[in-house]
């Protein structure tokens, strides 16, 4: 967005052969003028500026005179050249208010276009950057070509030149910083939109009304000792199973320093927003796979616990006055379709075998039940594959850490239907995704085989 300015001097100054200088006869050429730049446009802005070079007379002086001239001349240019700075300043500066206000509406309905504006604006300063560097270069080159008391002249426009793009580049930057403002503003009020929309979720009537008169949870089958459930991983993925326990062991002292602050608790407000979010899902008999030692989740504390069934590695039947197996995801002692619902809390990101988990949710879910999940998401996490090469931990509490570009596409693959997904951005990126099992549908093709 910076206009072409070529710096010259007028073409009717005398030539040093004019003023009485037989010896430069051969270095008198006719010089370019210094016209006005044309506009310069990018995609629907244009910076417009004015001739920075109004006639200048033919000097009547004596040869004495010459270096008098030549500061009246640096003079007329340097005047000119603000005035070329100040116009082009203040366009720019409507130019910014004017993009600044299509950006507040554009934030207003898009999201992820939104966060590309800030890469938009980072490009646009590169370009201008190139087109300085390339004013600057043909400025200076004309500078090495020509006389000295011309260069000096030259000089001066050039600097003004590359002053005005530097101005520009730090408009820029605080445009930009206003775009970050604005994006971090609609996440913020967006987050306050999805707070009221779970709330309301929460204190509204529930979609399946819990049966007081249900049947008692399915009773498990012949639970795995913890310890041969560990072994049976250490069998079908033996490269990182150590690495995986000793995570497990850190996300364990973890957890016991910290009881109150778990994401199962009420004290938790993303916990809150996580029940309202589950509420509309939750029917029949439900299984929380890795339930945690807290007596209750938060997110089930409104469903009669002779309809809550739990599994988690780190707890006893002790804790809970629901149904509970200790056990990992991986391996759950139910039948087929014995569930109605099926929740995982923060806890997908603790398998170790997250394929395996995920098609055993899959065979304990009716057909037509849900699987709801709270999850950490870490954008450009790649994908987790525990069994064909060793891998450092992602941090020293997990293995790995989920992005939806692959995790989506994951549970597809093991025969969910995605049903909703809701992104929350502080004070971290959670999301809450609901999976429908297919109705008519008992088993994923894995599970099978």
């Amino acid at each position: 967005m910076v206009a072409n300015v070529m710096v010259g001097l007028p073409s009717d100054t005398p030539s040093r052969s004019d003023r009485g200088d037989p010896t430069d006869e051969a270095a008198a050429r006719p010089e370019p003028v210094l016209g006005a730049p044309e506009a310069s446009t990018h995609e629907n802005c244009q910076v417009l500026m004015s001739d920075p070079s109004p006639e200048l007379g033919p000097p009547p002086f004596e040869t004495t005179d010459r270096d008098r001239y030549w500061i009246e001349q640096l003079n007329h240019l340097q005047a000119n050249m603000m005035t070329v700075m100040e116009a082009s300043n203040a366009n720019l500066v409507g130019l910014i208010e004017t993009n600044a206000k299509e950006m507040l509406t554009l934030i207003s309905k898009l999201d992820v276009d939104t966060r590309n504006q800030s890469s938009l604006i980072d490009l646009q300063i590169q370009t201008l950057q190139k087109n300085v560097e390339a004013a600057n270069a043909v400025a200076r080159q004309s500078i090495a070509e020509g006389t000295s008391a011309r260069s000096e002249a030259q000089l001066m426009g050039a600097s003004m030149l590359e002053l005005i793009g530097q101005n520009f580049h730090n408009l820029s930057q605080v445009m930009g910083e206003r775009l970050r403002d604005l994006s971090q503003e609609f996440d913020v009020r967006e987050q306050r939109i999805l707070e009221t929309l779970m709330t309301q979720r929460l204190h509204a009537p529930p979609r399946h009304s819990p049966d007081a008169g249900a049947t008692p949870n399915p009773q498990p089958r012949q639970p795995i000792p913890l310890e041969n459930a560990f072994a049976l991983l250490r069998e079908l993925a033996p490269l990182n199973f150590d690495a995986y326990r000793s995570c497990l062991a850190e996300g364990t002292r973890s957890y016991e320093g910290l009881p109150s602050e778990s994401c199962s608790t009420e004290r938790h407000p993303q916990g809150r927003q996580f029940a309202g979010f589950l509420r509309p899902y939750l029917a029949g008999h439900v299984l929380d796979i890795g339930c945690g030692p807290q007596t209750v989740p938060s997110y089930l504390a409104h469903w009669p616990t002779n309809q809550i069934a739990g599994v988690d590695p780190i707890s006893s039947a002790e804790d809970h006055p629901f149904l509970f197996v200790p056990g990992v995801g991986e391996f759950l002692p139910f039948d087929d379709g014995s569930f109605q619902t099926v929740v995982s809390g923060t806890t997908l990101d603790h398998y170790y075998l997250l394929d395996v988990g995920l098609r055993e949710a899959f065979r304990v879910l009716a057909p037509g039940g849900y699987f709801v999940a709270w999850i950490t998401e870490f954008e450009g996490a790649p994908p987790y594959d525990p069994y064909l090469r060793e891998m450092e931990p992602y941090d020293s509490e997990h293995m790995y850490h989920i992005d939806r570009r692959w995790f989506l596409p994951l549970m597809q693959q093991t025969g969910f239907e995605v049903a909703e997904v809701i992104a929350f951005h502080q004070p971290f990126r959670y999301l809450f995704m609901s999976f429908q099992k297919p109705p008519g549908v008992r088993h994923s093709q894995a599970a099978c085989e």
